[in-house]
Order: structure tokens, then sequence, then C-alpha cells
């Protein structure tokens, strides 16, 4: 009898073993997020065979979940949280296993395939520049970040911080904002303020990419950085514990990861 919905991320997939795998799965169902499937599908052969090698040859050996987007879209059209999970997940009511010969070093990739891979490369390399360009404007929100340089005690950071991750009217004042700035742009009307709460997609979108951006600003100050691989892979952590955060767990060996999903989550599972 499993007890809840851990996602999986790339850190401790490659790094685990298949023992590790099947410990999880004996008190939890495993949750493959979109955004591990397609990093490990965009790594060398090599390490496609590794990753997959670990995952038990069943018929469903974990639940497959859409990306953060969709599931915003889902409760911008719906009106309601996208939680409990289990309703997003990709393989509801679907039987599936994974094709063999990505354990077998074998797997080929069709020009299809290839294109797909490609364009959410060069989606997430867009991705990371928004990223960027968010993070250098966070003081619209945070005005103690003005004169912020890097040198400077990283005291206020973590107050900032700890106040994104439990203080629900911050989070939902600067929704507020953002969601009147859409209708008044693309007539489009968002969950009304007062009915997220953490177990929102929304919710969580939010506190996740403002802690990543004050993170940014802690590290970089307010520079405009080119984007590089390393950055392109701090953007995609982001996407781990945003989905975590409305799942029952995580499991990961990124330690920045594990701290910042530890300030948002500090009552669910954190698998090291």
């Amino acid at each position: 009898m499993t007890s809840g919905f851990v996602v999986l991320d790339k850190s401790y997939l490659q790094g685990c073993s298949s023992v590790d795998i099947g410990n999880i799965l004996q008190r939890y169902r495993i949750v493959m997020p979109e955004v591990l499937f397609m990093e490990i599908m965009t790594t060398q052969c090599d390490g496609i065979k590794k990753c997959f090698k670990k995952i038990p040859d069943v018929e469903n050996p974990v639940d497959l979940l859409p990306n953060v987007g969709t599931l915003m879209r889902y409760e911008i059209e719906n009106k309601e949280p996208c939680t409990p999970i289990e309703k997003q997940f990709l393989n509801n009511n679907l039987r599936y296993k994974f094709n063999d010969r990505l354990a077998s070093g074998k797997f080929k990739f069709v020009p299809e395939d290839k294109e797909l891979l490609n364009n959410w490369l060069e989606i997430t390399t867009n991705d990371t520049e928004d990223y960027i360009e968010r993070s250098i404007i966070i003081d619209h929100w945070f005005p103690e970040l003005i004169d912020y340089k890097t040198n400077n005690s990283p005291k206020i950071i973590y107050k900032l911080m700890n106040d994104i991750a439990t203080k629900t009217h911050l989070i939902r004042d600067i929704y507020s904002q953002i969601r009147t700035q859409i209708y008044h742009y693309y007539g489009e009307l968002w969950p009304d303020p007062n009915s997220i709460n953490k177990k929102w997609i929304l919710f969580r979108y939010l506190q996740g990419h403002l802690i990543a951006a004050i993170e940014y600003i802690r590290k970089f100050g307010k520079n405009s950085k080119t984007v590089t691989k390393r950055l392109e892979n701090e953007y995609l952590d982001i996407q781990y514990y945003i989905t975590a955060s409305v799942c029952d767990g995580l499991a990961t060996r990124d330690k920045k990861i594990q701290k910042f999903y530890s300030l948002l989550c500090p009552d669910k599972k954190l698998i090291k």
C-alpha cells in the first residue's frame, strides 16, 4: 500500500541505484514530471540508458505528469486547483511501458523525435532568458532589494524567502496584481485571489519563481546574464520543486533544490 506521490528529479535518478528506486516504490508512487523525461531524453545515449535501466520493466512503473504550464492552464480554465494531483496523470486509464530500447541503449530517434526535443531545448533557452529578466526587476515587489549588491549580507534575502514561503497574503497580493494586468492586456480572468492557496499550482508557481528570482539577485545582483547551460539547469530546477509542492514529496540529491523544497513544504517528504 503506497502512501503518496513523490516527484523524481534528474539529480536523484542519475545518482541513485535501481535498489533506491525500488525502496521508494515500496512506500510511494513515483511521479515523473515532463521536465524529467525531457531532460533525460536530451542527454547522451549512455545517459538515457543508465536512467531507464533503473526504472522497473513493468506496466505503469511511474506516473506521468504534464508540465507546470499545463497544470496552470487547467486551473485557469476550470477555476479549481489541479490537486489532488493524481487526477492530472497522463497514464490515468492507460497501461503503458517504456520502450525496451531506452534501457538497452538501442533506441533510435526518428526525425520527428529530434524536432520535438530541439523545440523543447529552444523553449528552455527562451524561458531561461525570461527568468533572468524577471529576476532583475524583482525589486518592484520587494523594494528592500533596490540597492542590494552581491557582497551585501544575505540576511534580507533569507527573510524575504521565508516571507514568500509562509505569508499567504503576500503571494495573493502579488498574484492579484498579475491577474489584473493579464485581464487588462488579454481579457482573460484568472481565478479569484482569495481562492488560491498552497493546493494550487498557480500559488506554488509564484512562490517558486519568487524565491528563484531572489536567489538570482543574491548570486548575480541585478545584472542580466547571458544564458548558459548552468542557468538553464537552474531554471529547470524550479520546475521540480514547484511540481513536487503539489505532490506529497520529492526525491532529489541537489542541495539547493532540497533547501528550497524544505522551505516551501516543511511537512512533506524529502528523499535524499
